[in-house]
């Protein structure tokens, strides 16, 4: 049984994550169809668990990297399972900030999906692989990836910082408009 939904305005996710849903229209239909492109395309269902979903309209945390006015309380953003093996994660820099881009290995390596790419991820090991660029598959839907938060770091109390598996889809809504919307 799922848990009780935080609002009349949200939708539940059949997901592997605390408190599976979006909110209603534009963010719960564009993860169903980001969920289901990405299971067709790639050959297995990336997106059946998350580490974040929704969360409470009151939900505070002193850990670093959580940002306080967090999408998650909109509604419209989730954070992948970062403990995927099958993620390869590389370093972007645009405009002066730090953006992660994820990709995929896809379920077949024999060459019959996709192209085969050399990276180099975020840890500086280099990979060849057959890989899927999930943020561009996530971006034609409209999730949108965030830069690191200044101070991050590959590993320690500043990893949350890095933020590469957190992916929102806001309509162009602030934050008090989306909240607005939820809680009316």
């Amino acid at each position: 049984m799922p848990p009780k939904p935080p609002s009349p305005n949200t939708e539940f996710m059949e997901v592997d994550v605390g408190m599976p849903y979006l909110r209603t229209g534009v963010p719960a239909d564009s993860f169903r169809a980001l969920r289901q492109k990405v299971k067709a395309d790639v050959g297995f269902d990336f997106l059946n668990k998350c580490a974040d979903m929704m969360r409470a309209k009151t939900f505070r945390s002193n850990k670093p990297g959580v940002a306080k006015r967090s999408r998650h309380q909109c509604g419209d953003a989730f954070d992948y399972n970062i403990e995927s093996p099958i993620t390869v994660v590389v370093r972007e820099d645009i405009g002066g900030h730090t953006y992660f881009r994820t990709y995929l290995k896809y379920a077949s390596q024999d060459g019959s999906m996709g192209a085969l790419k050399t990276v180099t991820d975020y840890r500086g090991k280099r990979v060849k692989a057959y890989l899927y660029d999930f943020t561009e598959a996530a971006g034609s839907l409209g999730w949108h990836r965030i830069p690191a938060h200044k101070g991050w770091t590959r590993t320690g109390k500043n990893f949350s910082k890095m933020e590469y598996w957190h992916y929102q889809n806001t309509e162009g809504k602030s934050w008090q408009d989306a909240l607005a919307f939820l809680y009316p």
